[in-house]
């Protein structure tokens, strides 16, 4: 008779405990991040919804100055699915990290990195209009906000886990 392993090291790498609360945890952090963007660009007075119209350049260019709203719309939109796929990433390094203090740490060096990664290696590309009107000073901030938001989401992930540990030792074959 094979028996099935059901440690919670194991059942924290299935997709339903990393992916969902990846989403999730990403999603909230792209979100706060975005709002504190915003909300310094307006006090700056450039305007609340210039952080993202400027990551909608990604697909106008220049023509964003046209196309405000539209720009927007693209900019929030895109802004959250990649604010997902890094908080997927994220979840998924931290499947065995189990102290706030480390997740909280990693999460802040997590940020940084896709700080870096985004605007030295994509942004210069992919959206050179937000990449020259961005404050790199700044830009490093918000993406530390990111890193601090996503360890939120691990509680979670870990709770879906033990749930799916305490069901598969529930059930016992015949």
């Amino acid at each position: 008779m094979a028996t099935q392993d059901t440690t919670p090291a194991t059942a924290t790498l299935t997709g339903r405990s990393v992916i969902g609360p990846g989403i999730a945890a990403g999603v909230i952090a792209a979100l706060v991040m975005a709002l504190v963007w915003s909300i310094v660009e307006a006090l700056q007075g450039q305007g609340f919804w210039s952080p993202a119209q400027l990551i909608g350049a990604l697909y106008m260019g220049t023509a964003v100055v046209a196309y405000p709203f539209w720009s927007a719309v693209l900019g929030i939109v895109t802004h959250l699915i990649i604010g997902a796929i890094f908080g997927v990433v994220f979840a998924a390094l931290m499947r065995r990290v189990e102290s706030p203090g480390l997740q909280a740490a990693a999460g802040l060096a997590y940020g940084a990195v896709i700080f870096l990664v985004m605007t030295y290696l994509v942004l210069p590309w992919a959206d050179p209009v937000l990449f020259v009107n961005v404050d790199p000073g700044w830009f490093f901030l918000y993406h530390l906000v990111f890193g601090l938001i996503l360890p939120l989401g691990l509680p979670i992930r870990r709770q879906i886990a033990r749930r799916a540990v305490a069901r598969s030792t529930a059930y016992t074959r015949p």
